[in-house]
Formats: structure tokens, sequence, C-alpha cells
């Protein structure tokens, strides 16, 4: 799977977080004591990071979102191919999702995600609209018990991966009907892992 056809995949397809567990660590917890096993979930919760973005949200309760940029490769046809990725995990938080519908602006507009990379003197940018899939998620998960993560990921194909990229991306997310500029969180990265 090339560059091109990875970025169509990844926009395509929402991806819960708690659904990504492999299965030897998924069945790990029924072995070991109950304050073991809570003690396992909790680590493992991206929902309970204190480093998460609070995102107000008016007569509603507020989502979050994490943050990260890293280095990633994957075995394709012609060898390894390597890329950069903008990662954002979004914790719902039984958010209404009538926030992110606003007549005046497309839903896919209504959350982006723009990246950059540069190495000394060359630079690669992309910007990734995602808000559909947000949107989507936060209905699903509204009223749930345990609202479950999404992370969406926006990705820059390298041509040199063994360069030393620095990661620059922001964030916008934008609420329907609080008056107020849409809330901008950014991420830098001195040198990407």
């Amino acid at each position: 799977m090339n560059i091109a056809q990875r970025m169509l995949a990844v926009g395509a397809t929402a991806v819960a977080a708690g659904m990504m567990v492999p299965a030897a660590h998924a069945a790990a917890p029924q072995a070991a004591t109950g304050a073991q096993a809570a003690v396992g979930a909790q680590a493992a919760d991206p929902c309970a990071a204190k480093s998460l973005k609070v995102i107000p949200v008016p007569n509603s309760k507020d989502p979050k979102v994490g943050l990260k940029m890293r280095l990633a490769k994957e075995q394709g046809e012609g060898g390894m191919d390597y890329w950069a990725e903008f990662v954002v995990t979004y914790c719902p938080n039984n958010v209404n999702p009538a926030h992110l519908k606003d007549p005046k602006k497309p839903l896919s507009k209504m959350v982006v995600l723009k990246f950059t990379i540069t190495s000394g003197k060359k630079k690669h940018s992309v910007t990734c609209d995602r808000g559909q899939y947000f949107w989507r998620h936060a209905a699903h998960q509204y009223k749930a018990k345990k609202p479950r993560p999404l992370t969406m990921r926006c990705q820059i194909g390298l041509p040199n991966h063994n360069a030393k990229w620095k990661g620059d991306a922001t964030l916008t997310y934008d609420v329907a009907g609080d008056k107020k500029a849409p809330y901008k969180f950014t991420a830098k990265s001195a040198l990407l892992k």
C-alpha cells in the first residue's frame, strides 16, 4: 500500500484506540487480580492523560484531544515505506455532536489537521479536513456509559527517512454557535522519532 492509498484508508476509517489492543494483551487482565486489572485499565486509557487539551463546548460536556507526532514505517511492495504522521486522539466525553454542525461551514472544515515537516531547506506540508469523522464519532458515543476515544492521523510520505525531520502541527477545532474563533492547538517536535 503506497502513501496515497494509506492516507485514504486512514481518512475513511474511524479507528477507536480501544479496539487496537492485541488479543493476547486483551486477555491478560483475566488472569490478574481485580486491583491489577483496574490499574492496568487506567494506565491504558488515553483519555486519562493529564496532557490532553480541553475544548469548551457551551451547554454540554467538554471533549478533549491529545496531540502527537512520530515517524512510522511499513513493509510495502517495493520495500519499506516511511512516513511522518500527526496523530490526534479524540475523547468525546459524551459531548453533544450538534456542536460540530454549522450551517455556514462544511462539516469537514469543523476540524482541520495541519502538519508540516522540515529538514534543512526541505519542507513538506499537508492539510487534512476531518470534521465529518469527529462528528460521526461524537454522535456514536453520545450518552454512552464509557465513550471510546478516536484516533485520527495526518500523514506525509518521506523521500529520505534518514534525514533529521522536525515537525510542526496544528489542530483547529471549531465549535458551532459559540461565536468564538476556532480553538487552535499546536504541537512541535525538535526531532521526530
